[in-house]
C-alpha cells in the first residue's frame, strides 16, 4: 500500500450501475495500491428505481472511507464546490460518475510528474487517442485539442493556454483553493475557468495545464453516461448556465422511473 493519502471528488446521480462501471475501473486501473478516500455528492435527480443508499453501496464497496452529500435539490456547481471543499490532500483526483478508465496507468508516476512541476495544475487525462508524439485530449479533431509529448507529459502547443476541464483530471490543491473561493454558484465551473482564461486572471495564467496517458495509446477513458441521459431526455440545463438539470427542455430536479 501506498502511504500517499488521496482524496477523489465525486459528483454523482442516482445511477449505482454507471458509478459501479465507473469506480470499478479506476480502482482497478489508478487507484490500486493507494490510500483514497472518496468524497462523494449525490444529486436526487436519476433513476427511481434506485436510490441513494444504492449508490452510496457502490461507493462503499470501493472505498473504505467516504464521505458524502446528498442536498435537497440538484446543482452541479454547488456539487463540485462542496466536494472541493472537503479536500484535505496536497493533490486530488476529481472524477464525475460516468467515466470508465479502460486502460491501465500508474497513479504513482502523475504524482511524480506533479511533484517535479510546480507549476503545472492539473493533469488531465485524454478522451482520444495518443501517438509518440502527439495525444487527442478531447473528441474533438482540431488542431488545438492535440498535445504535444515533452518528455514527461502531454502539454498544450506554443500560444494555445490551458484551463481546468470536467475529464477524469489529477489535480493541485493548492491551485484548486482560490479557484474555488471565488467560484460563484450560477456559473458552470468549466465556464469559469474559461473565463478566468479569457481575462488573463493569474490563476490561469500562471500555471501549466497539461493531459497524462501512456504513448501509442489508441484509447483511455470514455464518457458512459451520454447514451443513458439521451435515453431519459436529460441534459445539463443551458438556460442556468449548465449548473442544473432539464429534461426536453423544462427543468428537472427529481428521480424518475426507467423503461
Amino acid at each position: 500500500m501506498n502511504e500517499t493519502r488521496l482524496d477523489i471528488t465525486t459528483t454523482a446521480t442516482i445511477r449505482p450501475h454507471i458509478l459501479e462501471k465507473t469506480l470499478r475501473s479506476f480502482v482497478r486501473n489508478l487507484f490500486r495500491g493507494f490510500d483514497c478516500r472518496l468524497i462523494i455528492n449525490i444529486d436526487p435527480v436519476g433513476d427511481a428505481r434506485h436510490t441513494v443508499e444504492d449508490v452510496l453501496a457502490v461507493a462503499r464497496k470501493h472505498f473504505s472511507t467516504v464521505i458524502w452529500r446528498i442536498p435537497e435539490t440538484a446543482h452541479f456547481t454547488r456539487a463540485v464546490k462542496w466536494t472541493w471543499s472537503q479536500v484535505e490532500s496536497d493533490f486530488f483526483f476529481n472524477l464525475e460518475d460516468d467515466w470508465q478508465l479502460v486502460h491501465c496507468l500508474s497513479l504513482g508516476k502523475m504524482l511524480e510528474v506533479m511533484a517535479a512541476n510546480p507549476r503545472l495544475a492539473i493533469l488531465r487525462l485524454p478522451k482520444g487517442q495518443s501517438t509518440m508524439d502527439r495525444c487527442q485530449v478531447s473528441a474533438a479533431s482540431t488542431e488545438r485539442k492535440w498535445y504535444i509529448w515533452n518528455g514527461s507529459y502531454w502539454e498544450p502547443p506554443a500560444g494555445m493556454p490551458g484551463n481546468y476541464c470536467g475529464m477524469p483530471s489529477l489535480i493541485r490543491t493548492e491551485w484548486m483553493r482560490p479557484v474555488l473561493k471565488d467560484m460563484p454558484d450560477d456559473v458552470n465551473h468549466e465556464r469559469f475557468s474559461k473565463l478566468l482564461a479569457r481575462d488573463g486572471d493569474p490563476r490561469i495564467g500562471l500555471w501549466t495545464f497539461g493531459a497524462y496517458t501512456d504513448r501509442d495509446v489508441e484509447l483511455t477513458c470514455q464518457d458512459i453516461g451520454r447514451t443513458w441521459r439521451a435515453g431519459h431526455k436529460i441534459e445539463r440545463n443551458s438556460e442556468k448556465n449548465l449548473t442544473g438539470w432539464s429534461r426536453e427542455g423544462k427543468p428537472y430536479d427529481r428521480t424518475e422511473r426507467s423503461a
